[in-house]
């Protein structure tokens, strides 16, 4: 159990709703972006959204064009926008800033200059990355190496919420 389950259970266990967007880093694997309601311990599938091509980058403008939506359409304004990589980051973000919704937190599990050996893909990679971190309202950091990071490149609003235990400290 990471760091984030552990928040998602603790909003779960004070009666908050939480809607998860769960979308696949490979689309041909596992072809469907799937919309689910938790209340308490149930988790209810709302629908199932299937990948119009399997190419990755036109699945990915897909899965943003969802994600941008989705809060519209639901009306879910009033629920805080929890995510967990730059690609649904970004357009929690884009929607904070037009007052769609009214908080973003980033739960940033890792970070590296050179993600996909692509260097165009890499560029979008970071693009997102960097749009995500300086417009999220909270980020949460897994390694205090990595706040530390972010902070010194001018990210603000940091929280440290390591993944496990820390031996060291």
């Amino acid at each position: 159990v990471g760091g984030l389950d552990i928040i998602l259970d603790e909003i779960a266990k004070k009666g908050r709703k939480i809607l998860y967007v769960e979308s696949p880093l490979l689309p041909k694997r596992w072809p469907y972006i799937t919309i689910s309601l938790r209340s308490g311990l149930e988790k209810q599938e709302l629908a199932k959204i299937k990948f119009i091509t399997y190419f990755s980058p036109i699945a990915r403008i897909q899965e943003l064009l969802i994600l941008v939506f989705l809060p519209i359409v639901y009306k879910l304004s009033d629920i805080p926008f929890i995510t967990s990589d730059p690609l649904t980051t970004a357009p929690a973000v884009f929607l904070r800033k037009f007052g769609f919704i009214k908080f973003s937190y980033y739960h940033c599990i890792d970070y590296s200059e050179k993600r996909f050996p692509d260097p165009i893909y890499n560029d979008i990679y970071k693009a997102f990355l960097w749009y995500s971190l300086k417009g999220a309202d909270l980020v949460g950091c897994v390694t205090r190496r990595m706040q530390e990071f972010f902070s010194d490149r001018g990210v603000k609003r940091l929280v440290y919420i390591p993944n496990s235990a820390n031996t060291d400290e």
